[in-house]
């Protein structure tokens, strides 16, 4: 067999093996842009916020308030819970002071922070 065939199958093996995803978010957000290239954990709950202040924790909305009790439920279900934080690049700080209080308070301790691939120059 002809070693160009092999590298060819293999090309096309690695091709529909493996997965292309992008992140997808329910309401409209512009993520940061972030220079690492570490893809995002697949079983996660995600939490996203718009530069208006509008979350939203895995589909459903929340107002800011309820935000501590639902994340420390999460946290109680099971403690290894991923939480995978889309926010709007837009925030003020003020903005999301609450947001990061809330998920201090929780006790959830894997909390990533999703981006954008930054373009290389």
């Amino acid at each position: 067999i002809p070693l160009i065939n092999i590298i060819f199958l293999m090309l096309i093996f690695f091709m529909v093996a493996g997965r292309i995803s992008t992140q997808k978010t329910v309401v409209p957000i512009t993520l940061p842009e972030a220079a690492l290239e570490q893809a995002a954990t697949e079983q996660a709950v995600r939490l996203e916020m718009t530069r208006e202040g509008a979350l939203v924790l895995d589909g459903a909305a929340l107002e800011t308030a309820e935000l501590s009790d639902a994340l420390a439920r999460l946290h109680a279900s099971d403690p290894e819970t991923r939480l995978q934080l889309a926010l709007d690049r837009e925030l003020r700080a003020a903005q999301l002071t609450p947001v990061l209080g809330a998920v201090r308070t929780s006790g959830l301790q894997h909390v990533e922070l999703l981006g954008t691939r930054k373009a290389s120059p």
